[in-house]
């Protein structure tokens, strides 16, 4: 038996709906979350795909969550996150979004954005890796909607999980 990709999207039109209210919603200026369920194949990145292309206003952040030989890997989605906000801005640019251009608890994650901040108490530097994260996303917000997407968020570790 061959199984092949539709080019027509079926039977999601329910969701299509919701993604939209959703995104109607942080155009408005609220905060929608919507987590999206179902087994590996079902087709949810399709899904999100082609919502994607209907949104061309919305900054589409992508990333996932690992999980290597029983052990999660800390703050895989926002490194991924970060990862390609470098690739497509330049590191400047990203660290430019932040008050003082400062970024020393996201450097930890890419180093590309500069030297991290080794003195900081490690309950301090989560806190503030947070509050360098969710000023970021702010800052990419102010143009349009950001829809941020992670896969396989059951496999977060505790770090991702608490900024969740």
């Amino acid at each position: 038996m061959c199984r092949g990709s539709s080019p027509d999207l079926v039977g999601r039109t329910g969701q299509l709906a919701a993604l939209a209210d959703a995104l109607t919603g942080a155009r408005q200026g609220g905060h929608p979350a919507l987590l999206i369920g179902g087994e590996a194949g079902v087709g949810k990145s399709r899904l999100l795909a082609e919502f994607a292309a209907t949104a061309p206003d919305a900054r589409m952040l992508t990333a996932g969550c690992l999980q290597l030989g029983g052990e999660e890997l800390p703050f895989t989605p926002f490194a991924a996150i970060l990862r390609g906000l470098v690739r497509e801005l330049g590191a400047d640019t990203v660290a430019g979004l932040l008050p003082g251009r400062g970024v020393p608890e996201l450097a930890r994650l890419v180093p590309e954005l500069g030297e991290p901040d080794e003195g900081r108490a490690p309950d301090m530097a989560r806190t503030r890796l947070f509050e360098e994260m969710l000023t970021l996303l702010g800052r990419l917000a102010e143009p349009g909607p950001v829809i941020l997407l992670i896969e396989d968020a059951h496999w977060a570790d505790e770090s991702a999980r608490v900024a969740a």
